[in-house]
């Protein structure tokens, strides 16, 4: 298990040293706080999941939000 959240790491911090500084000279400020948003929720869902927490299932959300 820990190898995997190393490896985790390793690809997430690669992620964001690919695409954090193009978008830091390109001055697109708007894209990267999404980029930035996106990128850490996407981090702790893959974190959670490598570490074995249950995640809660997106459809439940959904029935609440539009009654299906």
């Amino acid at each position: 298990m820990p190898s995997f959240l190393v490896l985790l790491v390793l690809l997430l911090v690669g992620m964001l040293a690919l695409e954090a500084p193009r978008l830091v000279l390109g001055k697109m400020w708007g894209e990267l706080g999404a980029f930035l948003f996106l990128w850490a929720f996407a981090a702790f869902l893959s974190g959670a999941a490598v570490l074995g927490m249950e995640l809660p299932n997106p459809t439940d959300l959904l029935t609440a939000v539009f009654g299906l």
